[in-house]
């Protein structure tokens, strides 16, 4: 796939580069000193294997996604999508999260309704443990289709982990204030979840539609 892509992207440079070496040539037949056909002929030569050496190197660049996505950030900085994608390239290479929580708050700052960011926003600061934070794209992210199933995982799993833990402490004013705050938030999430679900509904036959009433 790598040698068909390479040989996709070289062959229309390489066969501009053969036309306009052709119109010259055909112009020298009409020079009579071979001294100066030669020194035409090897300019042609060393101006092919330039651009054959300059669309080659930067193939290598075209067919890495991550170099690509590098090229792509710099010139359109304020493309919340590209900041995403980069963000997800950090995190994913495991040595820059604080890196990846930038870009990420970057793409949500130019496009703050980009769900699947803010579910990025939310295990990234889990990650460097910033829980508000956590919570607060959490929910953000949970009463949208695309990213409601994961990022509902996600605040199932900590809130049960967390109240365990609470209950565990045997601290019952503790636990009592983080059950509290675990029910305000949840009661908001809920409602955000029903106006979304309003939304889906309108997209799907009667059969196919989701229930408004209920618990997350």
């Amino acid at each position: 796939l790598f040698l068909v892509t390479r040989f996709r992207l070289i062959l229309p440079s390489s066969v501009a580069t053969a036309i306009f070496a052709g119109w010259i040539i055909a112009r020298l037949a009409f020079l009579q000193e071979t001294n100066t056909k030669m020194k035409c002929m090897l300019v042609l030569i060393l101006l092919g294997y330039a651009n054959y050496k300059k669309t080659s190197s930067r193939i290598e660049d075209w067919c890495d996604s991550d170099k690509l996505t590098e090229i792509t950030l710099k010139r359109f900085p304020m493309n919340a999508k590209t900041n995403h994608e980069y963000s997800s390239i950090l995190y994913n290479r495991g040595n820059d999260i604080e890196g990846a929580y930038r870009h990420a708050l970057k793409a949500i700052e130019i496009l703050p309704e980009f769900c699947e960011v803010h579910l990025t926003i939310a295990k990234l600061s889990f990650s460097l443990q910033k829980e508000d934070d956590f919570i607060k794209h959490l929910m953000k992210a949970i009463p949208c289709s695309g990213t409601h199933s994961e990022a509902f995982q996600h605040w199932n799993q900590y809130w049960t982990i967390t109240l365990n833990q609470i209950q565990k402490n045997g601290n019952p004013s503790a636990m009592k204030e983080i059950y509290q705050r675990y029910t305000e938030l949840t009661n908001l999430v809920q409602h955000d979840l029903r106006e979304s679900v309003k939304v889906w509904n309108t997209y799907l036959p009667p059969d196919k539609q989701h229930k408004i009433d209920g618990e997350l």
